[in-house]
């Protein structure tokens, strides 16, 4: 086993035993827990006194049992695959569960950058990208499989923003804890999302437009009739000088107030 350990192959290493836990340890007991594999980790501590120690913390011994298991497992990487074998795993090679068991043995042993070397370690063809891609996109105790709050996502769109949409590695650095496969995907499916959401509402626009269409009467227009006139000819209107020479005009001066004086 390698001692001296570099500080994040350490903490790699001790978030994930943690995860282990049925239940989130207080930060007491998290402390001692992890200064306990930290020393089983550099060989200062034996693994029977880690598990006496997780019992009397946590009433349980199965995530050191995990880690042991771990540990225990055997030098040897797994064969290569034949040409054959190669053709027919190329479409879809998921990772076996001792697979996974070999990478987090060369990541608690080698170092967790030291991925070219892992490689070599877990055998099977499989490449440092693939083994790097494995830890960080699905075995990485960080990475949340929780569902996305609105908090999330809008910091998802501040980092795309900043970054832009294709670096999705430097996007899921600074979101802590969703894989750049996760922030990628999530980011796709926003977008789809605004999209429908602005097809929907064409749609509705359109919709409510012919409602409004079917519910006003159709008007004819108006057609081209002559108005009538409004001012008759001025033949038609007869004369005050034409009338009968029997009309006059004349006052009855009792009906006017005796106040009134005036010269005519």
């Amino acid at each position: 086993m390698k001692s001296e350990l570099s500080g994040p192959t350490i903490l790699a290493c001790t978030e994930l035993v943690l995860s282990y836990y049925p239940t989130t340890l207080n930060a007491i007991v998290s402390s001692k827990i992890s200064m306990g594999i930290m020393q089983f980790l550099n060989s200062q501590m034996e693994y029977s006194q880690l598990s006496t120690l997780s019992k009397s913390l946590t009433g349980t011994t199965e995530p050191i049992d995990k880690l042991q298991q771990i540990m225990s497992t055997s030098s040897d990487p797994i064969p290569t695959p034949d040409e054959n074998d190669k053709k027919n795993q190329k479409k879809s090679r998921g990772w076996s569960q001792y697979e996974d068991q070999r990478l987090l043995k060369g990541i608690f042993t080698l170092g967790i950058d030291n991925w070219a070397a892992i490689s070599k370690f877990v055998g099977n063809g499989r490449t440092r990208s693939q083994c790097s891609q494995r830890w960080f996109r699905g075995l990485d105790p960080k990475i949340s499989k929780d569902n996305w709050a609105l908090a999330d996502e809008q910091k998802l769109l501040q980092l795309v923003n900043q970054f832009g949409e294709k670096s999705w590695t430097a996007i899921a650095q600074h979101m802590g804890n969703r894989s750049d496969v996760q922030c990628r995907y999530r980011y796709q499916q926003i977008l789809r999302r605004n999209k429908n959401i602005g097809e929907y509402q064409a749609q509705k626009q359109i919709k409510m437009r012919q409602k409004i269409q079917t519910r006003i009467p159709q008007i004819e227009p108006v057609k081209n009739v002559p108005c009538p006139q409004l001012h008759p000819p001025e033949d038609s209107i007869p004369s005050l000088f034409d009338m009968d020479d029997s009309f006059s005009i004349s006052f009855d001066t009792d009906h006017f107030d005796d106040s009134f004086s005036g010269d005519f």
